[in-house]
């Protein structure tokens, strides 16, 4: 304020309220109009920096144009090499001014447009930032051109492999001479190609391993599978047999059941007899002889076992009641004539079945 007090233009405002009211509204409108420039050289120093990094990008296009003009026409005078380099040297020595590649860094562009006021304009963070944001998509873009390519030379390289008939045995000394003529050999790098050839090798190791493995676990399956069915087979054959033969024993029994009634049988007076049956039921391939035998006795000593027990059931019926009692001892009783001859007794039981089926060297 002290100043302003000198000036006349002072005094035309008396109130010093309405001084001070001016004086804010002034230094406000003034804060605003700079912040406001300073936003619009901000913002025209990052639009100015764009319109630089394509200005050098339109000029790395226009150069690799020129060149590769240039290169056709060498090529058709053969006056010289191929070069497509981001810098190359004219036919003065002078370097080019570079452009815009992939490999292309924010301080080599200093070195030639430092001094362009669009380059000044902008601060060195914001020219940081703006070229990656500009060469980011670019390297990409010349990452997947590169690994596309290196892809493409593999797969040609690979493709020579398997025409030259490369296996998993070949060695790379006495193959290379055979490959070597090839284009498609040549454009690998020589530090490449026995890497790559040894890896095809490796890999067609590795699938004949595979193959190998496989067929060893398709044959085991194989053989499982034969032995579980052989296994299901010969369970069921034995099912059958088994079956068949207790079927066949069924049969023979009820043969037995059939014909053999007297508990004196005899194998050796039976077995012709047994044989003759019209159904074969004791000539059945299934039955052993000796199993048949067996089978009679075991049927006979069944029948002698019931004959023995019905013969005893009509001994207590018959000849028990016979005995005298106790009292009747005493007194000197005597026994009846059945007691004392079997033939006495025999009179007294001979006519009834239990008898007559009672085995006779044993009643």
């Amino acid at each position: 304020m002290p100043k302003l007090k000198d000036d006349e233009r002072w005094n035309l405002i008396s109130s010093l309220k309405e001084k001070r009211a001016i004086f804010d509204e002034f230094c406000k409108t003034t804060a605003e109009r700079e912040r406001h420039t300073k936003e619009v050289e901000a913002k025209s120093a990052i639009e100015g920096f764009k319109g630089l990094l394509a200005e050098v990008a339109e000029h790395e296009a226009k150069r690799k144009q020129e060149l590769r003009e240039s290169k056709a026409a060498d090529r058709e005078e053969g006056e010289m090499d191929d070069d497509d380099s981001d810098m190359v040297q004219q036919d003065d020595g002078e370097e080019t001014i570079p452009g815009l590649g992939p490999d292309t860094t924010l301080e080599l562009l200093g070195r030639y447009w430092g001094n362009d006021p669009r380059w000044k304009a902008c601060p060195e963070d914001q020219r940081i930032a703006l070229f990656e944001e500009h060469q980011g998509p670019v390297r990409r873009a010349a990452q997947a051109a590169r690994e596309k390519q290196q892809k493409a030379l593999v797969d040609n390289y690979r493709a020579l492999l398997q025409e030259r008939g490369v296996t998993a045995s070949s060695r790379w000394s006495k193959m290379k001479d055979n490959l070597s003529q090839d284009e498609r050999f040549q454009s690998v790098p020589r530090a490449d190609r026995e890497q790559y050839f040894r890896q095809y090798v490796a890999e067609l190791q590795d699938s004949e391993q595979l193959q190998r493995k496989e067929k060893r676990e398709r044959l085991a399956l194989e053989r499982e599978m034969q032995l579980r069915m052989k296994q299901d087979e010969e369970e069921a054959d034995r099912r059958q047999r088994r079956a068949a033969h207790s079927d066949a024993m069924a049969a023979f029994q009820a043969l037995l059941g059939e014909t053999v009634k007297d508990p004196d049988a005899m194998w050796r007076d039976w077995k012709g007899r047994l044989e003759r049956d019209p159904q074969g039921r004791a000539t059945n391939p299934v039955l052993d002889i000796r199993e048949c035998e067996r089978l009679f006795r075991e049927h006979v000593k069944a029948i002698n076992d019931q004959a023995t027990k019905e013969y005893r059931e009509l001994l207590d019926e018959i000849i028990r009641p016979l005995f005298p009692s106790k009292e009747s001892n005493e007194q000197g009783t005597k026994f009846p004539a059945a007691l004392h001859t079997f033939e006495k007794a025999e009179k007294l039981m001979q006519n009834d079945n239990r008898f007559l089926r009672a085995p006779k060297d044993s009643r």
